[in-house]
């Protein structure tokens, strides 16, 4: 990943708690001929004393699996906010009109090696982790129990588990600090006007903007 230092986050705490935030991952590897194949998959992230595993499902159906189960390295990207920053936003476009358009936005790269799991037992533990995470915050969550087990035990048998040993992960937050501060605060407000307030707050935290 192209990396420059002054949008590069390193700190592990901060990269896991990203994904926690974006689990869908874009994950990528490399079938027959050399082949680039890319599906997004939600996935849950266990911490260990390094840099923990990602674990996920997918249906059999998917091709993906060919080339997963012969790859040594697959690369996940999880996205967060993003958005199109327009030069007008810009003070110092009044003073000399020196401004380009560009686009600010959030992820973390993992690179890892992948095994295939074939365990219905694996499987299931996966689902219920995904579930139970990803419905935390509802007021009526939905529970893998709800559903009747023959039914359950039927969709198990379509699909495989997923897990990733992490060997390495990256973050990339490219929030305007690479601009002064009167710059900063108009990119800023725009997105707190628009709605993106994930991409408000990392142009206000990501750089010290320096409130009166």
């Amino acid at each position: 990943m192209f990396k420059p230092q002054v949008f590069a986050e390193d700190r592990l705490e901060v990269l896991q708690g990203f994904i926690n935030q974006h689990p869908l991952g874009l994950l990528s590897s490399i079938g027959t001929y050399n082949k680039i194949e890319a599906n997004l998959i939600p996935m849950v992230l266990y911490p260990n004393k390094d840099k923990g595993v990602l674990r996920c499902h997918l249906t059999r159906m998917n091709s993906q699996i060919t080339s997963l189960k012969d790859s040594q390295e697959v690369l996940v990207v999880f996205s967060g906010a993003d958005g199109y920053v327009s030069p007008v936003l810009y003070q110092t476009k009044k003073l000399h009109g020196k401004a380009v358009p560009t686009w600010n936005y959030s992820m973390v790269q993992v690179r890892g090696k992948p095994t295939i799991i074939d365990d219905s037992k694996w499987i299931l533990q996966q689902i219920e982790d995904m579930t139970n995470t990803l419905e935390a915050k509802s007021s009526h969550p939905w529970n893998v129990e709800d559903a009747p087990e023959d039914y359950i035990q039927s969709q198990l048998k379509l699909i495989v588990g997923l897990e990733i040993s992490i060997t390495n992960i990256e973050g990339k937050f490219k929030v305007s600090q690479n601009h002064p501060d009167e710059n900063r605060n108009g990119v800023e407000k725009h997105f707190r006007e628009i709605g993106n307030e994930e991409m408000a707050d990392y142009v206000l935290n990501r750089g010290a903007i320096k409130k009166n």
